[in-house]
């Protein structure tokens, strides 16, 4: 039986957004890539009625696992520009790793499928579990991270800002460019990542105990 659709409203995630997006905070939007995204989204495009993971041909950086139903697919971390994919290769493994154990933590008893890297985004039909996956936003040193939740099938991401200073659309629609929808405030080193996502995991563990 299919799972009903994400809760997109939590009030801690409408809570934190409007606080993020605090009147006179400098803000900037950053780099879209979307070139290479919309190339696997083509290739992933084999058959629309296709249910077997062997007849769905995946792109670059498409998962090639669904998932199950009622399961959960956590996702290799979206890292932005894409040149910072071998820098941030540390950084993106320990907050995809994180987020495992804190998925492991509040569904023990549902699969967990964890996607190895460059495994980003779910086929253009959907995964049949819940996706769970991290934006990484990168400036020179300097970067902020976004974990994003999405139901299973076409469904809206959700949003929840983890590290930095940001501002982020409350959902954003199945496979648009997550960074579109992202306007950056204070930053923090990379190196320092794993560390000060510490600060609000109380509050990502609250959000993603939503997840049906």
């Amino acid at each position: 039986m299919r799972m009903p659709r994400l809760k997109l409203l939590r009030a801690s995630a409408l809570l934190a957004a409007l606080l993020f997006h605090a009147p006179g905070c400098a803000t900037t939007t950053p780099p879209q890539e979307t070139k290479t995204e919309q190339g696997a989204a083509t290739s992933a495009e084999e058959d629309p009625e296709a249910t077997t993971q062997t007849r769905l041909v995946a792109g670059e950086f498409v998962s090639k696992s669904r998932g199950v139903e009622d399961g959960l697919l956590l996702l290799y971390p979206r890292i932005i520009p894409s040149a910072e994919t071998t820098a941030q290769r540390g950084p993106a493994l320990a907050l995809q790793a994180r987020l495992g154990k804190l998925l492991a933590d509040a569904y023990p008893e549902r699969p967990l499928d964890v996607r190895p890297e460059g495994e980003r985004v779910c086929i253009k039909t959907g995964c049949l579990a819940a996706s769970v996956g991290v934006l990484i936003i990168v400036q020179d040193t300097q970067c902020v991270a976004v974990v994003s939740v999405t139901a299973p099938g076409v469904a809206e991401h959700a949003l929840m800002p983890w590290a930095g200073t940001v501002s982020v659309a409350l959902s954003v629609p199945f496979r648009e460019p997550l960074e579109s929808y992202v306007k950056i405030g204070d930053m923090v080193p990379c190196s320092q990542l794993a560390d000060v996502t510490l600060d609000r995991e109380e509050r990502i563990r609250e959000a993603l105990e939503d997840i049906r």
